[in-house]
């Protein structure tokens, strides 16, 4: 298994990077902001009114700070996943998202007439130190969450390709062209068998004759029009969509079981958390006097029952698991009912059911969430060599093969899509001319070249030996169909086949839209290079336009070709297609 090679992400990238002040963290953070809106304000014991004036403010709030967030991130942050910003620069901008969410929510409080139970000056002191903190934690998270699944993709993917490598040296990938093939020929037997009919029934007629009637000709072309649009294009769509397998993704079930079995508490950070959260809230309902030894003895609590917690797992690793939780119950199970105890005979009916149920989802939350991002680069080690070993050679080889079914399929649906559709709808117009100018032995060629064409639809004619000679064979196939303009001026560029097939690829469908599509009747080809390193295709007919519909496997073909450098417009008498396709050494598919 190849390793990885990258060198480990600096604090500068994880915290000012991609995710500095992103979508996600705002979306979590909105989340979470309601939560806590509703614990500190003890929002859901209040009358319905009152109920929706919060949620109405909290929804005022967000959408002036989501203005705030867009403005940063398209300005100051706008190149962060490239270029980094400074560490202190990202702190920055989460205590100014704090301060401004502290006051974007008191403005919506004053202006629905809310009373609160906080203090400004608690609030901003709150908000600013929790989103400065929490911000940089999530931003953290989602960054090696982001960086495990990577590296997990890598390993797998060098798997993938050891195996392919090892299937096409030992020919497995000619069976599975060869099921392919039959899949296609079973698709394509009925109009086959159809077409071969018809042929039989005009051999019988004498050749110099002209007992071929209207409604004989108008069949056999209808017969090649309706394989090419219901029987080929479907199947050539079907192959494009064919994927290749994936590898399963661990669940967060898993990923909370080896939370659970590998990680310890962290005491620290959990009291840290707890003074930041509850001390501003504890000591504005209670006083000093009451709530400052409440937050002192909540403290003392924390840092005792983890660190002790911590020695037993230490100890006994075999019981890491069931130490962890039992840890979780014992915390729980002595702050909240101690915190229960004095809010009630300090301040009675405060301690409601809702609140207590509150406190614990929030405590284990926490203490998940910290165990989790506070060692998140050890446990990521230590995933990537668990994943590592646990890649199936079975399921690997499984994934090559669909990969490489996939790319057949595709290589397939361009066969397909491009020259067989081509071919069959030149054929049934050729054999429309025939008839009209009473040439039987043009209507047989056509008729045998339509049956050659079903008979081995994958046989692909070979391209031509440059760029100009592929296009001009591309022509040929609608000769006396349509007249042509073409304008070649492309220099000395050297002669290589992937781009000579691909610029073959582009005409083809260029010439078969602007003429089935858009009934035209002159196309201009003009091709060029520009800038030394990229091809210039551009195509124009006086046809119809452009008609409405979803985008199909010839759009997905030209934008697999060019990487997305392609355009399709309308003029004042038909459409204008450009395409551009790189020129840079031997190009890749």
């Amino acid at each position: 298994m190849l390793e990885i090679t990258k060198p480990p992400r600096t604090l500068r990238q994880r915290i000012g990077g991609k995710w500095s002040t992103s979508w996600q963290t705002f979306l979590i953070n909105s989340i979470l902001s309601l939560l806590v809106l509703a614990e500190v304000e003890k929002v859901p014991s209040k009358s319905t009114s009152e109920l929706f004036s919060w949620i109405y403010a909290w929804a005022i709030s967000l959408l002036f700070l989501g203005v705030l967030v867009f403005a940063i991130s398209r300005t100051i942050l706008r190149n962060r996943e490239k270029s980094p910003v400074p560490i202190w620069v990202a702190l920055s901008i989460n205590a100014t998202i704090g301060i401004f969410y502290s006051f974007s929510t008191e403005m919506a409080i004053h202006f629905f007439g809310i009373t609160s139970v906080v203090p400004f000056s608690i609030r901003l002191l709150a908000n600013t130190l929790l989103v400065t903190w929490w911000g940089s934690m999530l931003t953290i998270f989602l960054d090696f969450r982001e960086e495990e699944s990577s590296a997990k993709k890598y390993l797998v993917e060098s798997a993938v390709q050891l195996s392919l490598q090892e299937m096409q040296r030992n020919e497995i990938s000619a069976l599975v062209r060869a099921d392919i093939h039959r899949e296609i020929e079973d698709n394509l037997k009925h109009a086959q068998g159809s077409l071969k009919n018809e042929m039989d029934s005009l051999s019988k007629l004498d050749s110099s004759s002209a007992s071929i009637t209207a409604q004989q000709t108008q069949r056999i072309s209808e017969l090649l029009f309706n394989v090419a649009k219901d029987s080929v294009k479907p199947l050539s769509k079907s192959l494009w969509a064919r994927e290749g397998e994936i590898y399963p993704r661990h669940t967060w079930r898993e990923v909370l079981v080896r939370v659970t079995q590998f990680q310890p508490f962290y005491p620290g950070l959990l009291a840290a958390i707890d003074i930041i959260g509850a001390a501003p809230q504890q000591i504005n309902d209670f006083g000093v006097n009451r709530g400052l030894p409440l937050v002192i003895a909540a403290t003392l609590l924390i840092l005792t029952i983890g660190t002790i917690f911590n020695l037993l797992m230490k100890e006994w690793p075999r019981h890491h698991a069931k130490l962890f939780f039992v840890g979780i119950v014992v915390l729980q199970s002595s702050i909240v009912p101690m915190r229960v105890h004095f809010r009630e005979l300090w301040e009675p009916g405060s301690a409601t059911i809702t609140w207590q149920l509150t406190q614990h989802i929030t405590g284990i939350v926490i203490i998940f969430m910290t165990s989790s991002v506070g060692a998140f680069r050890k446990m990521n080690t230590e995933s990537r060599e668990i994943f590592s070993s646990e890649i199936k050679e079975e399921l690997v080889s499984s994934i090559a093969r669909s990969r490489e079914l996939a790319n057949l399929a595709r290589e397939s649906s361009r066969i397909l899509h491009g020259a067989v559709q081509t071919r069959l709808v030149s054929c049934a117009i050729a054999i429309e001319r025939a008839y009209k100018q009473e040439s039987a032995r043009d209507l047989t060629l056509a008729l045998q070249e339509a049956l050659d064409v079903l008979s081995s639809p994958l046989r692909e004619s070979a391209f031509a030996d440059s760029i100009t000679g592929e296009v001009e064979r591309k022509i040929s196939l609608w000769k006396g169909l349509c007249d042509f303009d073409l304008s070649i001026d492309i220099g000395d560029i050297p002669n290589h086949p992937h781009t000579t097939s691909v610029v073959g690829r582009i005409i083809e469908e260029a010439i078969s839209n602007s003429i089935r599509h858009g009934d035209a009747s002159k196309i201009q080809i003009a091709i060029e290079v520009r800038e030394k390193n990229r091809l210039i295709i551009v195509v124009e007919d006086n046809g119809s336009g452009i008609k409405k519909g979803n985008p199909g496997i010839g759009s997905a073909l030209l934008q697999q070709e060019s990487g997305g450098n392609w355009s399709l417009q309308p003029q004042e008498s038909g459409t204008r297609l450009e395409v551009q396709i790189p020129l840079v050494g031997e190009l890749t598919q």
